[in-house]
């Protein structure tokens, strides 16, 4: 049997485990650093591709908007401008129509309601103290150079009290014409 003696000291085996840890540590760092590096970049790239599309979705945006305006404002003054000349063309002019009537009234009569039927057509609603003068204010209002033909359409009585206190009932004749409306007006041209 052959002894071995060695007189020479053991060497420790070396204690890599600790350092292949730190270095594997230091690896695994730098690793997600450079992951966590990556990562904010792209969403910095993404970010700024999404500012940038909402720039152009708010130039889009704001050009449509600007469009829809100026058609909404172009309506509008071609809206504007119809009616102005519908106003121009429109064939009946009120205040001489009015004056016309009223001057052909008896003392005691009053024109209740004037409505426009159509552009040509005028209802009236007149209130005399008698039935006569509803047929009297027929024949007048044929003089008229504006009215083209006239048409007494109702007659009916209202009782009303003349003064109060007192118990005598005078009825009011409430008389209903449909006026037919020429192009006399538009000269200016009154009774």
């Amino acid at each position: 049997m052959i002894a071995d003696i060695n007189l020479l000291p053991r060497k420790e085996p070396r204690r890599t485990g600790g350092a292949m840890a730190a270095l594997l540590a230091v690896l695994l760092l730098l690793l997600g650093a450079g992951l966590g590096y990556w990562l904010l970049e792209r969403a910095d790239s993404r970010q700024a591709a999404l500012e940038a599309e909402l720039k152009q979705v708010r130039a889009l945006q704001a050009a449509v908007a600007a469009k829809q305006q100026d058609a909404e404002e172009q309506k509008g003054r071609q809206q504007l401008t119809e009616a102005v000349q519908w106003a121009d063309a429109y064939p009946l002019k009120t205040v001489p129509l009015l004056r016309a009537l009223t001057k052909q009234l008896p003392e005691r009569g009053f024109i209740m309601n004037l409505t426009y039927a159509d552009r040509r057509t005028v209802t009236m609603t007149v209130q005399f103290d008698t039935a006569e003068e509803a047929a009297y204010y027929l024949e007048r209002l044929g003089a008229v150079k504006m009215v083209k033909q006239a048409k007494l359409t109702g007659v009916s009585a209202n009782g009303s009290n003349e003064e109060a206190g007192t118990d005598i009932t005078v009825p009011r004749y409430m008389a209903q014409y449909e006026l037919t409306i020429g192009q006399a007006e538009k000269k200016g041209i009154s009774p």
